[in-house]
């Protein structure tokens, strides 16, 4: 389980990435709809995150995080002298005891980056109104052929409107017509 939090200006993030047995990535983004310091949202991410894991039936557990002050606090390499972190790090002990078996790693930010961008979708993407979850998902197109017309059309929008910047880039690529202003034809 890799985890990340983010703090913005309309409260604080959390992003998860749980990784299957079989190597599956399953990502999930937390809005955290309170403003905390940084230290607080990433003891939340790791709270929500194992909240979220426990429900999920895991008893065995891998965590990834990439705050050095949490990992090394929760592993009691450092010591807590904040009372206020001290009660999120107990917290967090309590949560790992129903784990029969767990390991925290402090790794880095570049090693933790899908969690960073679960993290920041939950941040660009507003609750949808009236639900408090929702699910989306990133597939990766490791190529596109396309072998006629027929089957280009049917990718691409049935109506542009002629406002739009990319109207002239749709024309060539539907119609191969190019804008009749020689300024536009140089553009696309």
């Amino acid at each position: 389980m890799y985890f990340d939090g983010l703090r913005c200006q309309t409260g604080s993030r959390a992003g998860v990435v749980f990784v299957s047995l079989e190597g599956k990535p399953i990502p999930l983004s937390f809005h955290l709809e309170f403003h905390c310091t940084n230290n607080i949202i990433e003891y939340k991410a790791l709270i929500a995150s194992l909240c979220a894991t426990i429900a999920m039936g895991v008893k065995n557990l891998r965590i990834h995080g990439d705050l050095e002050l949490i990992i090394n606090q929760v592993t009691g390499a450092y010591r807590v002298k904040q009372l206020k972190l001290s009660r999120y790090k107990d917290l967090v002990l309590t949560i790992l005891k129903k784990f029969i078996t767990y390991m925290i790693d402090n790794i880095t930010q570049r090693e933790n980056c899908h969690a960073d961008a679960m993290a920041s979708v939950a941040s660009l993407v507003g609750p949808v109104s009236g639900h408090d979850e929702y699910c989306f998902m990133v597939q990766v197109l490791r190529s596109l052929v396309v072998s006629d017309q027929t089957q280009f059309d049917d990718l691409m929008c049935s109506h542009v409107d002629s406002r739009e910047w990319f109207v002239h880039i749709f024309n060539y690529l539907k119609i191969k017509s190019f804008p009749d202003d020689a300024g536009k034809s140089s553009c696309v």
